[in-house]
């Protein structure tokens, strides 16, 4: 998943670069997210967590407990990896659906936590070492060898002892698999869908919002929010930003006129009206919290926040302007109406004024 998330997170960073050094913005000073260190500590070469489950495989009394406590030794002060306070038994979760189990006392000393880019996880080396060979022992694969049996001895060929040692594990020929995998995606177009489940209860019209968020997380959803913020999370083009915002600078024509002006100057003349009309002290353009490209206008959230307070005063006030014209309106025709109702109203109370009761 790590490296999988790696993949997919230097697509989107890799992505957005070229988009910077198309429009010619300069992101040297974006720092972007990654999950480096915890490929590092995972599947770091003779010192990660995998390469040291394959080299407790090929210790001759290797055992999970001992496989745990080198890595507790080895990675007592890495910022991502904790050691799990030990004395009231273990907790493993099994399952499709996550259940928790417990495992009892003495299964404790299997567990260690591993921080993820989606967050904390705590593992439980039961019979990891097993799992991790992936072979019947010798004896055994020679007793399956020798069967009578044409499809057996097909899927269990004669190997000698020596062989049996030297075969890979099951992790290291995944590792091996998933880089060769990395490559080939590397040279090719990718499409992300990520598919999220409503509910764990396979139920319809059932919205589980903690469940939701999980998966979120759990699948690197947040992971390109988190990109995404991390550079210029909006992103205008000129012409959309200034048919946006140039009600901001009605009052000086000078500064929005096309005739005499370039898109690109406009553009950064609004930047600076909409500067003065908050508080004009940080340069937005010499911070580059927004940056003016070659087709498009890159800004942070923060300034988008402040931008958008002149535009929303200039419409409260053509609100108010619209709003007093339409009352004024209506008062006049109102008042019209009277005045040509005056004299029809006035002979009938004369007519009415000369009958008898």
């Amino acid at each position: 998943n790590e490296r999988l998330q790696a993949h997919f997170m230097d697509a989107l960073v890799k992505l957005q670069q070229e988009e910077y050094k198309r429009e010619g913005i300069k992101c040297d000073h974006i720092a972007f997210p990654d999950n480096s260190a915890q490929i590092a500590l995972i599947d770091g070469k003779n010192v990660g967590v995998m390469a040291r489950l394959d080299e407790e495989c090929s210790v001759p009394k290797g055992s999970n407990e001992g496989f745990v406590e080198k890595l507790h030794i080895a990675f007592k002060d890495h910022a991502l990896y904790a050691q799990p306070k030990r004395g009231k038994g273990s907790i493993m979760m099994v399952g499709t659906g996550m259940v928790k189990t417990d495992l009892g006392r003495g299964f404790d000393k299997l567990q260690f936590i591993v921080t993820h880019y989606a967050g904390q996880v705590m593992y439980t080396a039961h019979n990891w070492l097993d799992k991790n060979r992936g072979v019947l022992s010798a004896d055994l694969h020679q007793v399956v060898a020798n069967s009578d049996s044409e499809m057996l001895a097909t899927f269990f060929p004669q190997i000698s002892h020596d062989e049996m040692k030297k075969r890979a594990t099951v992790g290291y020929t995944f590792r091996a698999s998933l880089r060769a995998l990395s490559a080939t995606m590397m040279q090719t177009t990718q499409q992300y869908v990520r598919c999220i489940k409503p509910n764990g209860e396979k139920q319809k019209e059932l919205f589980d919002g903690v469940f939701i968020s999980r998966q979120l997380a759990y699948t690197g959803v947040s992971a390109v929010v988190t990109i995404q913020k991390s550079g210029y999370p909006v992103s205008l083009k000129m012409e959309e930003f200034i048919r946006r915002y140039r009600c901001i600078a009605f009052d000086k024509a000078k500064l929005i006129d096309a005739k005499t002006q370039s898109a690109e100057q406009i553009c950064k003349n609004l930047i600076e009206v909409a500067r003065q009309l908050t508080d004009g002290k940080p340069d937005w353009l010499a911070m580059r919290t927004i940056q003016v490209g070659k087709t498009k206008i890159f800004m942070r959230d923060e300034v988008l926040k402040h931008i958008e307070a002149p535009r929303r005063a200039v419409w409260g006030r053509a609100g108010r302007y619209l709003q007093a014209g339409a009352r004024r309106r209506i008062a006049r025709r109102t008042v019209a109406l009277l005045r040509i109702h005056v004299p029809a109203v006035r002979e009938v109370r004369a007519e009415l004024g000369r009958k008898t009761f």
